[in-house]
């Protein structure tokens, strides 16, 4: 857990060369979607869904980049409004996972706001497309509000490396970004703060099942990924925990790599399907679009192994790509079931419901809620008035455990009391199903 503000020096140093190895690979050729053309003529400016209701939960931007208020934006009912903005993806290749977080975070706020806590909230959201040059540029510009006191729920490795490294520099709080690579997890960064499992987290807990539950021995793993922060700190972790389990070099680890930006997974997928022994599972870090992908061209190229998706993916979407047959396809999830009855379910489930009619519970909305709430839970607490500096202070008392939040104890592992806990779900045609990891595998061994 954090430590001291005094740290963040060396965070800031380690960031600021992750941020220029990043920005090398942000000059390289891409592959640009009209989609993605047409957002980056549009400022890459917030817009909201069509026939959504947001009265109380969020700020708008004009192109110019001046916010302009919606009726309750500022000490409305003598309730000040606490302002936190966000640089996130919108539209591109990880659309689908960013809209979901952004919808639970405004879910949330919402229902604070209609509980009549003592401050209202309110979120600014910018669209990076998962681009981190635009995330520089949104940042900047959300930092160069005094009104915004926190960033919350980036989505991405590579782009929340440049938005950590610049709230590092202001000493802004940067909370819960929606990466498990461990450049974000630096210990005695005070303004850094995360409650999901990180994808060493994920990628243990996905091999760690297979040889426990399954016949797949750990020469017969492979692995596919993004070529970047994401891809390479989930690859890094497979060669730890294989190292460690069956003594197996990396360069023996069955491989695949696509491009960021690109949709380009076949060549990736030839080298694990020709490899010179076959990977009976193979754990997938990418995002939602590439793992669509990965999936439809593996199971169309005979593939019939596990595929087992990191948390990274909005498995909503991806199980649309899923045949009726299929029940070899799984992810890791870093939230727990968010249909069960538990107290914080049912909350957030009431508040996704009086937010918007056309959003439906899934994890990734869900992970966007309890950030959300630990958000107001952490601002309410305070004893003094919300600024910069005390909200750093009040949410590091909730992971600290100072100021108990009771169903953040859901995400303590029971096996590891370093790391987080970690939910398996089945992915099939008819949607996600949360299940303990011998119930996935007794039924279906390969």
């Amino acid at each position: 857990m954090a430590l001291s503000i005094h740290s963040n020096r060396w965070t800031i140093f380690a960031l600021l060369i992750a941020s220029a190895w990043i920005a090398f690979i942000a000059q390289a050729p891409r592959v640009q979607s009209a989609h993605d053309s047409i957002a980056s003529r549009s400022s890459n400016v917030r817009v909201d869904p069509a026939g959504a209701d947001f009265p109380e939960s969020v700020t708008t931007e004009t192109h110019s980049g001046q916010r302009v208020p919606t009726s309750d934006s500022v000490n409305t009912h003598d309730r000040i409004t606490i302002h936190v903005g966000t640089s996130t993806s919108m539209t591109g290749p990880c659309a689908d996972l960013g809209n979901s977080v952004l919808d639970g975070i405004r879910a949330s706020f919402h229902q604070a706001n209609a509980e009549g806590k003592r401050y209202r909230f309110q979120i600014t959201a910018m669209d990076d497309a998962y681009d981190p040059a635009k995330t520089a540029s949104n940042t900047k510009r959300l930092l160069a509000d005094p009104t915004i006191l926190a960033v919350i729920g980036n989505v991405g490795t590579p782009t929340g490396v440049v938005a950590a490294t610049m709230c590092c520099q202001t000493d802004t709080l940067f909370l819960a970004p929606i990466s498990g690579a461990q450049i974000l997890r630096t210990e005695g960064a005070q303004t850094l703060q995360h409650f999901r499992g990180s994808y060493e987290d994920e990628v243990l807990a996905s091999i760690n099942a297979i040889l426990r539950y399954s016949d797949v021995s750990a020469d017969q793993i492979g692995f596919f990924c993004l070529r970047d922060g994401l891809g390479m700190a989930g690859f890094k972790a497979a060669c730890q925990v294989l190292g460690q389990h069956g003594g197996i070099p990396p360069h023996h680890i069955p491989v695949g790599l696509y491009a960021r930006d690109s949709l380009a997974i076949q060549n990736g997928l030839a080298d694990l399907l020709n490899h010179q022994r076959p990977p009976r599972a193979i754990i997938v870090g990418a995002s939602t679009d590439a793992a669509k992908e990965f999936v439809s061209h593996a199971r169309r190229h005979g593939y019939r192994g596990w595929i087992i998706c990191i948390s990274f993916v909005q498995t909503d979407s991806l199980a649309r790509v899923i045949a009726v047959d299929d029940r070899r396809v799984i992810a890791t999830q870093v939230v727990p079931d968010p249909l069960s009855n538990h107290a914080i379910a049912i909350r957030y489930r009431d508040a996704l419901k009086d937010f918007s009619q056309k959003s439906h519970p899934n994890p990734a909305s869900f992970e966007g809620y309890l950030l959300g709430s630990a958000w107001v839970h952490a601002v309410e607490s305070l004893e003094v008035h919300p600024n910069r500096k005390s909200v750093v202070q009040a949410v590091e008392n909730i992971f600290a455990g100072i100021t108990p939040v009771p169903w953040l104890e859901e995400f303590r592992s029971p096996q590891n009391p370093d790391g987080k806990r970690i939910w398996a779900t089945r992915l099939t045609s008819s949607g996600v199903q949360y299940e303990t990891w011998d119930q996935i595998f007794a039924s279906e061994a390969l």
